[in-house]
């Protein structure tokens, strides 16, 4: 998902020279696209961590995917020089690739946290941030050959490809959020656990012994 998330953001910037020859776009214009799709980038980030709270990770990543394939395949085929070309490429870039990215970052991060506590938090993550840097490498060698050879609309297609099936493999091997799993009984609770979760439901002595006299009294009464 951070491949994905970084890869994504990192390509504008690999296809908007070509972008902005083929449309006769200044990059005013074409950056526009790129903050549209941080606008709702934000504002999706809200809605996909009331989801995961919900539902867990798998539903964020298939939205992702959808959503991230829509952004580039949709722009792919946006006539060259058509008068209605720049609105729909605020829609098609703009609103379905800010949906699709920004189902990404809260669910990396959260799955995270929630799956590695403590110590291992801050290996896990780097693991997983490792995947910024590389998306940025990796997507650049494959693209950089296909804008030269058959233009940025080839090269969207080719991304758009190869997000939904990265996400789509990271929501099929998404698990449950541990906290869900523990209420279902699935995660058993470590020793440790359970004797502080005992010690916090027992009374002390001395109180356990007042509450029982008071039972006494009341029934005595």
């Amino acid at each position: 998902a951070v491949f994905c998330l970084f890869g994504y953001r990192s390509s504008f910037s690999i296809m908007q020279k070509d972008l902005m020859g083929a449309m006769g776009w200044t990059s005013t214009q074409a950056s526009l696209g790129y903050c549209f799709m941080m606008t709702f980038y934000a504002i999706t980030a809200f809605f996909s961590g009331r989801l995961i709270d919900s539902r867990g990770t798998r539903p964020t990543y298939f939205i992702g995917a959808i959503c991230c394939f829509l952004g580039f395949f949709l722009t792919s085929f946006i006539p060259e020089g058509a008068p209605f070309a720049f609105p729909v490429y605020l829609v098609t870039y703009g609103i379905f690739a800010g949906i699709g990215t920004g189902m990404l970052w809260v669910s990396s991060t959260i799955s995270c946290r929630k799956w590695y506590v403590g110590a291992k938090y801050g290996s896990a993550w780097g693991l997983a941030f490792m995947g910024a840097p590389m998306a940025q490498l990796l997507l650049t060698i494959v693209i950089s050959p296909v804008l030269k050879d058959a233009g940025w609309s080839v090269g969207m297609k080719i991304l758009s490809v190869i997000m939904a099936v990265m996400l789509i493999v990271a929501a099929l091997v998404a698990k449950p959020m541990p906290d869900k799993l523990e209420d279902e009984g699935a995660i058993p609770q470590p020793a440790d656990t359970r004797r502080r979760h005992d010690a916090m439901d027992t009374p002390p002595a001395g109180e356990k012994a007042q509450i029982d006299l008071g039972q006494q009294e009341c029934e005595g009464g």
